[in-house]
């Protein structure tokens, strides 16, 4: 017993931490968002965004994240998708109030997960939920914050399914920490891609899931609790304090001044509509941190030391902020610059009064202003290094680089053993054996040293090149190998007058046999150079034959084979040896042999001259015996004048040479040869081109044209059920005649069969054989395809929305498909008449029909857009709460909307009630100016009463948010 509840208590502690894993604190915020992208299919958007400074870092990001799916109006479970987490981020959490310093230990991570899925149509719609425990324990104005979940959900319903709604989306994500004491103006609006109008109000975030479950799959369904507030927290002041956290309704502006510090939880609702009626909800919830701030404050340091040797200053900035933007004005005449720590070059030394301004563009801006003293006491000085050839005596110069600003007046040269003269003073020489560093510590009058190090570096030269040596030497043409030493790499030879060079390795040739001076210059044209000179003697003593012979001879031929000694002028032949002996009819030992052609055979020559040197030649002899001939051409059924001739000659590796009878010719071996027309030519064949015995082949052969040929008609492409013409053309027509055609199958055809053309029925592919007979009874087949098809995909049509008021329009969608062709009537009030989806805006009830074709078929449709009675409400006549006049061509200019307005008069105010734009003419709108000046950015007030067409009236007043 004891042993089982130690084990129970061991288990119950690994639970324990795998649970409090699991749920550890770390959700910072979220949003569900969807896109509608056609033919069922939407995209699912959920970001998530986690604490990684306070949250537990065993709480990562869901792999995957399961988003249930319910039915929207029943609340039945549907099923669950799973989304794969992509890479997360680290937030660059900007300052949202660039004035004030803002502590850097907060750390944000977020994802956005996002998956393709099927949502079918209906009229329920869908409610798309995920669930995650549990928010961040050090949050102020909720209950047991650590223990508490998050649920994030969207709602399609069967009106956005219809109409392929996508939902709001909120262009940026608040900041995650704020100011103490410090008001809220934050732009928290959102688009929307349809267009629909956008109301914001304040909404309680949605607790979910548990610790128990904390990743529930699927997640619960609706409906969902709201977080508990803490006291004095609530719906209506989420941060505390007399200015309460709230939205402008209109145009999504955060507002409010929190008081306390601490992390606060909010939720942020965007309500979309359309022509009046609620689609859709888009939540978002997030945490602010209320943090204290420093106000901007500039300040910047100078430190130059006593010894500064430089113009060139480092302005360090220790601003409270360096996340402004500052601007530096150095009191020099020098154009102003925007560093953060500029490093500035003064012209000359001097006191100047610096500006720097920090916060540039900002309502705190701060300025500082200080005098800089820029001097040169400090010592600098240069010693340029030296080249130097060995030996030589080298002078050292220091040259003072702030002559102008002060003395130098003691040079301390190191090593003292190295100097040869001018210790003390600013030069010195010494003498180049080797390379030598120097250092010099110079001291000006200014109690300031520097320190320079320099160098005398020995550029090493020396010329030589190896001897030449001759063993049985048979050129005048001598290589020399060139092993010198030479920095530079150049070089100069001089062949005792026979030539000169500047290669490094050259080659000369010598005009005669003798002793000649060959004279090397390294470094050449270089500071350093050195001379080698060396005598070789240049004998030809090697021995050396060359064939005089010739290289082909026909079968049976008598010949002399012979070589040449081209050393003649210098040394003699001792012997010649001839092989193979066998051959030879006489003068083996001699220069010259006598032989008669019978095989290929290789001789080869091997002499030896006075001076026991020796040397071999090749000569290869090709016997040549040819005998031309081709085989015989006999043509039956022949369909072509391209006519195949196979060489039968006894050896096929010598050149041939073919005549066609004069209509042409051909080197080839064995040639395919097109003959101009049908007849009897006589062809010739001579084998053997080039040699001195070539042989000549004649035959006489009979080009006709008697086979049968048929070519079908091509593969068509038609509707099912149509009749199809098919036809056989004969293209040897002009030699024979086809007396006979055989089509099958013979089930689809309705007339012509043993014709040349046939009508076949087209009611399903099919493959259509011919076999053709001609007068010499030669048979050819021949195969057409016959391809059926239909309108697919099938045409479908709709207008959406199918019921309007007059001068609003109505989107109608046919089958997309980019084969077809689109014909709209009547098309007079359609955008075009031409296209799969034109925008109709009739002014009465009207059908619109549509005759759509492809290649080959057509198919016939229509669709009504019904014109509903007018009024005169919202949303028929409305004006619009937000514009923005930067002139970019959208939306510069607010108008009042409404195609049925009869006559009408706005007046708009500032927020002191001045009238800043008045107009009775709709079409004229208000581009954002008073008196020519354009207003800035702000919330103005509206009157507008107008009297529509059908006699009703209408009067509104609101806000209007002018933007840039």
């Amino acid at each position: 017993m004891k042993y089982f509840n130690y084990v129970i208590g061991w288990l119950f502690c690994i639970l324990f931490f795998l649970s409090s894993s699991t749920y550890a604190s770390h959700i910072v915020g979220g949003e569900m968002t969807y896109n509608c992208l056609g033919n069922n299919q939407y995209e699912i958007l959920l970001t998530i965004f986690r604490d990684c400074e306070n949250g537990n870092p065993a709480a990562y990001f869901d792999q995957p994240a399961y988003v249930g799916i319910y039915n929207a109006t029943t609340g039945a479970y549907l099923r669950t998708e799973a989304l794969l987490l992509p890479n997360d981020d680290t937030l660059d959490l900007a300052q949202s109030n660039p004035c004030y310093n803002i502590p850097s230990n907060v750390c944000i991570h977020t994802t956005t997960y996002r998956r393709q899925i099927t949502l079918p149509n209906n009229s329920n719609g869908y409610h798309l939920v995920y669930q995650r425990c549990c928010r961040n324990n050090v949050i102020t104005n909720i209950i047991d914050p650590g223990q508490t979940g998050a649920t994030y959900d969207v709602v399609i319903s069967g009106d956005a399914l219809a109409s392929c709604n996508s939902s709001p989306r909120f262009r940026e994500w608040p900041p995650f920490y704020i100011c103490q004491g410090t008001s809220i103006n934050y732009d928290n609006s959102a688009f929307d891609p349809d267009g629909d109008s956008i109301v914001y109000e304040l909404c309680n975030p949605y607790d979910g899931a548990t610790t128990l479950d904390p990743r529930p799959n699927p997640p619960a369904g609706p409906p969902f609790s709201s977080v508990n507030w803490r006291f004095p927290y609530g719906l209506n002041n989420m941060l505390g304090g007399a200015d309460p956290f709230r939205i402008d309704p209109v145009t999504g502006m955060l507002a409010g001044t929190p008081p306390s510090l601490g992390i606060f939880v909010v939720g942020i609702c965007a309500k979309e509509y359309r022509n009046g009626v609620l689609i859709g909800i888009t939540k978002r919830d997030f945490q602010y941190e209320v943090v204290a701030c420093t106000p901007l404050q500039a300040q910047f340091a100078v430190n130059l030391s006593p010894c500064n040797a430089s113009l060139s200053v480092l302005h360090l900035n220790t601003s409270t902020s360096l996340g402004v933007t500052f601007d530096w004005d150095f009191g020099d005449n020098s154009p102003s610059v925007t560093g953060v720590n500029p490093v500035h070059t003064y012209p000359d030394t001097g006191t100047y009064t610096v500006q720097m301004i920090a916060g540039v563009g900002l309502s705190c801006v701060d300025t500082v202003v200080r005098q800089v003293r820029v001097h040169l006491d400090g010592a600098d000085v240069s010693v340029p290094p030296q080249v130097a050839c060995v030996g030589d005596t080298v002078l050292l110069v220091a040259n003072n680089l702030l002559a102008n600003y002060n003395n130098i007046v003691t040079y301390n040269w190191s090593p003292n053993s190295a100097l040869l003269s001018g210790q003390g003073t600013d030069s010195v020489y010494v003498i180049a054996n080797n390379n030598i560093n120097l250092s010099l510590t110079a001291t000006n009058d200014n109690g300031c040293i520097d320190v320079e190090n320099t160098n005398v570096q020995l550029e090493i030269v020396e010329a030589l090149f190896d001897s030449v040596t001759f063993d049985c030497n048979t050129t005048l043409d001598i290589p020399f190998n060139n092993q010198s030493t030479s920095v530079t790499n150049s070089y100069f030879w001089d062949f005792d007058g026979t030539g000169t060079s500047t290669n490094a390795f050259p080659v000369n040739t010598f005009p005669d046999t003798g002793r000649y001076e060959v004279t090397l210059v390294a470094g050449y044209g270089a500071l350093c150079q050195d001379t080698f000179t060396r005598e070789i003697y240049i004998p030809l003593d090697g021995a050396s034959i060359l064939s005089t012979s010739p290289t082909q001879a026909c079968k049976g031929d008598t010949l002399i084979l012979s070589v040449t000694n081209e050393l003649a002028d210098y040394n003699n032949i001792g012997g010649y040896t001839w092989v193979p002996n066998s051959p030879i009819l006489s003068g083996q030992g001699t220069d010259s042999i006598q032989i008669v052609a019978d095989v290929n055979t290789v001789f080869t020559v091997n002499v030896e001259n006075e001076n026991g040197c020796v040397d071999t030649v090749v000569l290869p002899l090709q016997v040549l015996q040819m005998n031309a001939v081709f085989d015989s051409v006999e043509l039956v059924c022949n369909k072509s004048l391209e006519i195949p001739f196979t060489n039968s000659s006894v050896d096929l590796t010598l050149n041939f040479l073919w005549d066609f009878g004069g209509t042409g010719t051909s080197t080839d071996v064995s040639p395919t040869y097109t003959f101009p027309d049908t007849g009897t030519y006589t062809v010739s064949l001579i084998g053997g081109i080039g040699t001195s015995c070539p042989d000549t082949f004649r035959q006489v052969i009979d080009v006709r044209l008697d086979g049968a040929e048929i070519v079908a008609s091509d593969t068509q492409l038609v509707c099912r059920g149509d009749t199809v013409l098919l036809t056989a053309l004969n293209t040897l027509s002009l030699y024979n005649t086809m007396i006979d055609y055989s089509w099958s199958p013979i089930t689809n055809i309705i007339t012509g069969q043993g014709t040349d053309s046939v009508n076949v029925l087209a009611n399903a592919d099919l493959d259509f054989q011919v076999i053709g007979l001609n007068d010499a009874g030669c048979r050819d087949t021949a195969f057409a395809h016959v391809n059926v098809t239909t309108i697919s995909p099938a045409l479908a049509i709709v207008a959406l929305p199918d019921s309007i008021f007059v001068g609003q329009t109505s989107q109608l969608y046919a089958t997309n498909f980019l084969e077809y062709s689109y014909d709209w009537t009547p098309d007079t009030t359609l955008s075009a008449y031409d296209i799969h989806d034109p925008i109709a805006k009739p002014r009465q009830t009207k059908t619109y029909y549509l005759r759509v074709t492809n290649q080959y078929c057509t198919h016939n449709d229509s669709v009504t857009v019904y014109i509903k009675p007018p009024i005169c409400a919202n949303p028929v006549v409305f004006v619009p709460s937000a514009f923005s006049p930067d002139g970019d061509g959208h939306n510069d200019v607010l108008m009042v909307n409404g195609n049925n307005i009869n006559e009408m008069t706005m007046a708009i105010y500032n927020r002191w009630g001045q009238k800043v734009f008045e107009t009775n003419d709709q079409n004229l709108g208000w581009d954002g100016t008073y008196l020519g000046r354009e207003l800035p950015p702000d919330v103005y007030g509206y009157y507008m009463q107008c009297k529509c067409d059908e006699g009703g009236t209408l009067f509104l007043k609101g806000n209007i948010t002018l933007l840039k």
